[in-house]
């Protein structure tokens, strides 16, 4: 319990407790050993007393002078302590006593309680005297004297009885014997109230600095000491906590020195796989571009056999890369949902397109189902929604060798404005160990599948998914049975929206364009050649540049020279050297009045909202990512155009 009483409480309630236990000492102990030195006092005065008039008694008793022996017995009285002055006969009769009303009386009729009467004769024939306490009250004292004489030859044996009453003498005595232990409770109380003050203002002055010097260091202020000085036991205090806490600011500047080197190190990273991704992805998308030039060629069944394991092995490669760049993203928290309309099923379709000639190719039938007749139409982010849709339908044709892959879209009002979606998708394929499925969303997690082992990849797929879906406001949950199959269901609320009133390009099977005449930069020649072949198919003229200044003096060539054909659209890549895409944008923009309102579009791998929005401000009209999509494409030519032409697709 002490334990838990501060010092400045303690050490007053340790002198009052001093106080008190003086009193209690005087009380119990001080007091009765006063009583009994007054009780032993009045035994001796008693003892004089009669002593004194034992003689002088006698003496009036042989002169037989009545008279004289009564005035003698009044003036003895007279004293305030005397309450009976009384002389016996053997017999106990009264002869003499200071109350005339006891005289001829017997003393076993009076009130009177005494023993020792008469007092025998002793040995030696002196006369006896007897001081005793009454019985029953300890501040009454009887005294006996033997009054033994002769007169006229003849003896008597008479008893004196004095009664003495001490209490205004105890009484005295006790307030006398009080008065020390009074005083010193007094002072020892005075003393205590002045200790505590100064005690409450000497703790106060040495604890304040260690109390505010604390709170400041548990708010974070690795500056605060202190700083109490003395050789006392709160200087020892002060010094070990003033050490305690420099030793926090140094661990607190080591941390934070390695929070910012670790952020650097994380910037370097990102800034890494930014340029490495453009650097990879450039010849990736070259090649996947012109595998798809190539699968539109005649082959015979070798040659098809040949570029479909390339194509695989290139999607496959490029899958890792993205998985790798997307969680770079993520760490940095740089991943932003970016809101617009778009219609559900059309995404799901063009999404299940995607993995469509995958799914054939194992003989897996894939099918969309849907709870609303009408379209789904919601404001969200496009781009996650199919980012983690395009994962989840590409983990269940990786893992499903045979059945079907069945992905189910339910929807219900959560009230004016909500939509409650479900998005499942259940496949027949090697299933999931109970005991993976608590773990099957973390990173680098890999099924302890023999088949799961043996798939490329670094495992952080689904992990990806479920970050991007709780960005969104979702999440995404799994049931599985072990070798039959999984359902992963993507369950997230969306608001509802209209259908816009102009008609959605992505939906078209066939993009209608005139040719145009259309200045590419791009440094990458791989990818330079896979889009100037794709745009001549189309039937655009192309004029491509390597470099942004060959771009520009393009441009400056056609104000020079009228019978140049005119440029009626830019594609620039914005991570070209020297003069960047956005640089080469605003230059050509600056070189003539009719060049601000020409359309440019920008390309990059890093594809996403950033990206996206920073060309718009920048003052581009439209954005393609990297690998090239040629849909994406033709939807941003048509977009930006609007002219009519047929385009092979």
């Amino acid at each position: 319990m002490l334990k838990n009483i501060s010092l400045r409480h303690l050490i007053p309630l340790i002198f009052f407790s001093g106080s008190l236990l003086l009193v209690v000492f005087f009380y119990l102990i001080g007091l009765p050993a006063a009583q009994r030195q007054a009780a032993e006092l009045s035994k001796q005065e008693t003892l004089k007393l009669i002593l004194a008039q034992q003689g002088r008694i006698i003496e009036l008793l042989i002169e037989n002078d009545p008279e004289k022996l009564k005035k003698e017995i009044f003036f003895t009285a007279t004293d305030p302590t005397v309450t009976r002055m009384i002389i016996l006969d053997e017999d106990r009769k009264i002869l003499f006593s200071n109350r005339t009303r006891l005289i001829g009386r017997y003393l076993s009729d009076t009130e009177i309680t005494a023993g020792n009467v008469p007092i025998p004769l002793p040995e030696n024939g002196i006369n006896d005297i007897i001081v005793t306490p009454q019985p029953g009250s300890p501040t009454l004292f009887e005294g006996f004297a033997a009054l033994r004489f002769r007169r006229d030859g003849k003896s008597y044996n008479l008893t004196l009885l004095i009664i003495r009453d001490f209490q205004p003498l105890s009484t005295a005595i006790g307030k006398i014997a009080a008065i020390p232990s009074q005083f010193l409770a007094t002072v020892m109380l005075i003393l205590s109230i002045l200790a505590i003050f100064i005690l409450r203002q000497h703790l106060r002055n040495r604890l304040t600095p260690l109390l505010k010097g604390a709170a400041r260091l548990a708010q974070g202020d690795t500056t605060a000491r202190a700083s109490l000085g003395g050789a006392d036991e709160f200087s020892l205090i002060g010094r070990s906590f003033d050490q305690m806490a420099s030793r926090i600011a140094n661990s607190h500047l080591e941390l934070k020195q390695a929070k910012e080197n670790a952020e650097k190190a994380n910037l370097a990273k990102n800034h890494f796989l930014g340029l490495m991704s453009h650097e990879i992805q450039t010849p990736l998308s070259g090649l996947l571009g012109f595998i798809e030039l190539l699968k539109d060629t005649h082959l015979d069944d070798d040659a098809r056999l040949y570029v479909r394991s390339a194509e695989s092995a290139t999607r496959t490669l490029t899958g890792l890369i993205n998985d790798l760049l997307e969680t770079s993203r993520l760490e940095a928290g740089s991943v932003q949902p970016a809101f617009e309309t778009f219609c559900l099923n059309a995404l799901l379709q063009d999404t299940v397109d995607t993995i469509l000639p995958r799914s054939m190719q194992k003989g897996l039938s894939v099918k969309i189902t849907s709870n609303k007749n009408d379209p789904i139409w919601i404001d969200s982010d496009p781009r996650l929604f199919r980012q983690i849709l395009m994962k989840l339908l590409g983990n269940a044709v990786e893992f499903t060798d045979q059945g079907k892959i069945i992905v189910a879209i339910k929807a219900a009002p959560v009230d004016e404005l909500h939509t409650a979606l479900s998005i499942s998708v259940t496949d027949t394929g090697i299933g999931i160990g109970t005991s993976e499925i608590s773990r099957i969303f973390e990173r680098f997690f890999k099924s302890g599948n023999i088949r799961a082992q043996s798939t490329p990849g670094p495992g952080i797929g689904l992990a990806i998914c479920q970050e991007l879906a709780e960005i969104l406001g979702g999440n995404i949950n799994v049931e599985s049975v072990l070798n039959e199959g999984s359902t992963f269901m993507f369950s997230i609320d969306v608001i509802k929206a209209k259908a816009p009133n102009d008609y959605n390009y992505a939906a078209l099977s066939k993009r209608e364009q005139k040719p145009q005449n259309v200045l590419l930069v791009e440094h990458a020649e791989i990818t330079q050649n896979l889009i100037t072949s794709i745009l001549k198919r189309w039937g655009h003229s192309v004029v491509p540049c390597s470099r942004s200044t060959v771009a520009i003096s393009e441009m400056k060539d056609r104000l020079i020279y009228p019978e140049k054909e005119a440029i009626s659209l830019i594609i620039i890549d914005l991570h070209m050297p020297g003069f960047n895409g956005i640089e080469t944008m605003r230059e050509i923009r600056s070189l003539d009045s009719r060049y601000a309102r020409l359309p440019f579009i920008a390309t990059s791998t890093q594809d996403d909202e950033v990206m996206q929005k920073k060309c718009r401000a920048a003052g581009f009209d439209g954005f393609m990512g990297k690998p090239v999509n040629r849909n994406q494409m033709a939807d941003e030519i048509f977009r930006l155009t609007r002219l009519q032409a047929d385009i092979a697709l």
